[in-house]
């Protein structure tokens, strides 16, 4: 007879952590897949990308440019949040350039055991970003500063 066994539930927060940590070592993985393949981190980016080219491609025209701006800097931040933890993510708004800065030290030592750097993971964001902004208006441009990557819209 078949028998239902119970086991450790976790908690909405541990649930959390873990998938950040499981995306962070398939990221690692993914990565280390393109530099194997010969990629540069802006060619895997684009190999990425191409499947969903067109849904980044249209803009609504019925929105302001500071809007779209705010809308991206937004939906950016949220989507590090996701994948680098709440706690781990800023976003600063001075004027008309949106700023995130995402903490990477949790990230650094995954991404290490596949011989991947935060620079390859920092140039991809950066072309990935270029790919979804360009065609709203949007300049990204992604540096990091020692473990910290920075995310600028513009």
């Amino acid at each position: 007879m078949t028998q239902e066994v119970l086991f450790e539930r976790l908690t909405q927060e541990e649930t959390n952590a873990l998938l950040q940590q499981k995306l962070t070592i398939f990221t690692g993985y993914a990565f280390a897949l393109a530099q194997k393949a010969g990629l540069t981190p802006e060619e895997a980016a684009q190999f990425f990308m191409e499947p969903h080219r067109a849904d980044y491609a249209t803009t609504s025209t019925s929105i302001s440019r500071d809007e779209i701006l705010e809308q991206q800097a937004r939906s950016s931040a949220v989507s590090m949040a996701v994948s680098h933890g709440n706690n781990n993510v800023q976003l600063e708004h001075d004027n008309d350039t949106w700023v995130i800065k995402v903490m990477l030290m949790q990230d650094k030592p995954i991404l290490e055991q596949w011989g991947v750097s935060l620079e390859f993971l920092t140039r991809w964001l950066g072309e990935q970003a270029r790919l979804i902004g360009e065609p709203k208006g949007v300049v990204y441009t992604c540096w990091l500063v020692g473990e910290v990557l920075n995310v600028q819209l513009m």
